[in-house]
């Protein structure tokens, strides 16, 4: 009797330890799968603009900052920009797209060159106030079918324009010189979020830091591939009643809302406030989940021109005020978070 029941003490002390070993494993790979880090992080929000033509989109979004920043409520916004606006129609064909011809654009180029002086102000004004300019290309083109020398072209296009902006545009006399020579662009968001091997490739050689052209599923933590980029994705939310998933962008959204025919929407009336108030419920719905569980950013790109009358931007600068002066709430940069993951080695591994 007294075997049997040592050798009983000795398989409960066997299962006990496979059950420890087996817990421990699970709760190791259930966080990797999160892919968040094992204390409890800041909750970060990453707010974007695509683009970078309109004048009056920069001084909006600035000051909007600027006031928020007055609050106590820090918030500092990521520029993915195009180079084309800082070419005037008449110095075009200085710019040779891959596989098009010179002087090709999907999205045109600057009015005139008197837009593009006041164009890099803001630009500067900017990065003085702890904004983060990034590159967007130049023609806004699909590169998904593009081979590794076509990107190589684009991205070479986009650092001649930048770097050159008076001699591509003769005649032109900036009031201040660019602040892009001194403060590096180390981030990148793909036209239509179109991407392939090739682009990674030159992503890499260049040394970007991130990447912010994906699309994230849930609440997903950035991932680091082997040659050192962040893979940052934007946030997936959920519209209306239905809770139809869509990426967090004001396009994708207006696509919705045109596709149910609320194209066009007049701000101020019963419709335009609804369907704000549906935009900002998906953005608190996310927030809450995310601030609430495992902290993964949250992600959101608007572009350069208003869609709906301002509906969505009006649901973001109500979003960013509330939630961007919450305790553990860090509203800024691709860079200052990509600061962040690299100083979190579980979030490297």
């Amino acid at each position: 009797m007294d075997r049997i029941k040592s050798i009983l003490r000795v398989l409960a002390t066997v299962i006990l330890a496979i059950i420890g070993i087996f817990l421990f494993s699970f709760a190791k790979n259930y966080r990797r799968a999160l892919n968040a880090p094992a204390h409890l992080a800041p909750q970060f929000i990453l707010l974007s603009f695509d683009g970078g033509k309109s004048i009056d989109v920069w001084e909006d979004t600035l000051n909007f900052s600027k006031k928020l920043n007055s609050e106590g409520k820090p918030v500092h916004f990521t520029y993915f920009i195009n180079a084309a606006y800082f070419l005037a129609p008449e110095n075009a064909k200085s710019y040779a797209p891959p596989l098009k011809p010179r002087g090709t654009s999907i999205i045109n180029f600057s009015e005139d060159a008197s837009h593009i002086d006041t164009r890099v102000k803001e630009v500067n004004r900017a990065i003085l106030e702890g904004h983060e300019i990034a590159s967007h290309l130049v023609g806004h083109f699909s590169g998904k079918s593009w081979n590794k020398n076509n990107w190589e072209q684009e991205f070479d296009s986009f650092d001649d324009i930048m770097s050159n902006i008076e001699s591509k545009n003769p005649g032109l006399h900036l009031g201040q010189p660019s602040l892009l020579e001194q403060n590096p662009i180390r981030g990148f968001r793909a036209p239509y979020l179109h991407t392939n091997t090739h682009m990674y490739e030159v992503l890499h050689e260049r040394k970007f830091a991130y990447d912010a052209s994906e699309v994230s599923k849930g609440h997903e933590w950035p991932t680091i591939d082997t040659e050192g980029l962040w893979h940052i994705p934007y946030s997936t939310v959920e519209i209306g009643d239905s809770r139809t998933p869509v990426t967090a962008m004001d396009a994708l959204m207006y696509d919705l809302h045109d596709h149910e025919g609320k194209g066009n929407l007049k701000r101020g009336t019963a419709e335009w406030n609804a369907k704000k108030e549906e935009v900002l419920k998906s953005y608190r719905d996310y927030f809450k989940k995310s601030y609430g569980g495992n902290r993964a950013p949250i992600s959101i790109g608007y572009h350069f021109w208003i869609h709906n009358d301002g509906l969505y931007w009006e649901a973001l600068k109500e979003f960013a005020s509330e939630a961007c002066g919450k305790p553990d709430v860090r509203c800024t940069t691709f860079s200052e978070f990509v600061t962040y993951l690299n100083s979190q080695p579980d979030l490297r591994n």
